[in-house]
């Protein structure tokens, strides 16, 4: 606390924005680099790519998402970003799209389609934004995620530019050509 900041003079940082399972979370990640909060557990191997996710819990991966973002943490910020991404469904991605975008998530591991060779399947990963992520993946499943609650939710002009994309991607149908 020797910086010019305002926590400096005040001896006090405001963490009311934070629940207290996630500021827990936070701290953990803050010592060990690892996050245990309820069912969900995140670490990272010598690369710095997810190695284990088990249960994810949304509403943490998102408020998580939130602290690493105010706290400036981007590896944290990175992890839950990848988390996120393999979490997308057709119920969830038009809630995570509003977020990605909120939180400008940039970094993320896309889980691509499992190729098996020689009886080992491996899992084609590349670098991608979460909100290119969601976009894609809603207009990939759009027929099932218009019959997700969270479609309505989202306002008429992201449904909007969802539509555009369509047309203009031409995925209709035609997802066989992108695996």
């Amino acid at each position: 606390f020797l910086s010019g900041l305002k926590e400096a003079q005040e001896h006090e940082v405001d963490m009311a924005l934070v629940s207290y399972p996630v500021f827990l979370a936070v701290q953990e990640f803050c010592y060990t680099g690892e996050i245990e909060v309820g069912f969900l557990y995140i670490a990272t191997n010598s690369q710095n790519s997810l190695s284990f996710v088990k249960d994810i819990n949304g509403d943490i991966a998102i408020e998580l998402l939130a602290a690493s973002n105010a706290f400036t943490l981007p590896r944290l910020k990175m992890m839950v970003e990848s988390l996120l991404g393999y979490a997308i469904d057709d119920q969830n991605a038009c809630c995570i799209l509003p977020v990605s975008r909120l939180y400008d998530a940039k970094m993320l591991e896309v889980q691509r389609t499992p190729t098996t060779t020689n009886n080992t399947t491996q899992h084609n990963h590349s670098p991608l934004h979460l909100q290119d992520s969601c976009l894609f993946f809603i207009v990939k499943n759009l027929r099932k995620v218009k019959e997700s609650d969270a479609w309505k939710d989202l306002e008429a002009e992201q449904r909007s530019e969802i539509l555009k994309r369509q047309q203009r991607w031409k995925l209709s149908g035609k997802w066989e050509h992108f695996a």
